[in-house]
């Protein structure tokens, strides 16, 4: 639903999700997860809850084969892993420490 808090949040879940490489249909304005599902083709944004529209999502959805779309939605969902924000962490601790 609209609402402040939704507009600034990540649901837990939602890289979860992607990084399995499952397409994911998610409301209009879920912070930044709304706008990447939309860039990435990772599923399909719903501008409000209709039955329909979800139905139409979901075959767009399907057209494309099952291991491609997987693959290239759980390669997006590997920019979210807490592991690659771990590397680039360690990498900036290491250059904060070799700087004179």
């Amino acid at each position: 639903a609209p609402d402040p808090t939704n507009e600034v949040a990540c649901p837990t879940k939602f890289a979860e999700y992607v990084m399995t490489g499952l397409p994911v249909l998610i409301s209009a304005g879920i912070g930044d997860c709304s706008p990447l599902v939309e860039a990435e083709r990772a599923g399909a944004v719903l501008a409000e809850p209709d039955p329909r529209a979800a139905v139409a999502a979901l075959a767009r959805i399907r057209s494309e084969p099952d291991d491609a779309r997987r693959a290239r939605i759980a390669a997006v969902g590997q920019r979210l892993s807490r592991q690659r924000y771990a590397r680039e962490m360690a990498a900036l601790y290491r250059r904060i420490a070799e700087t004179p």
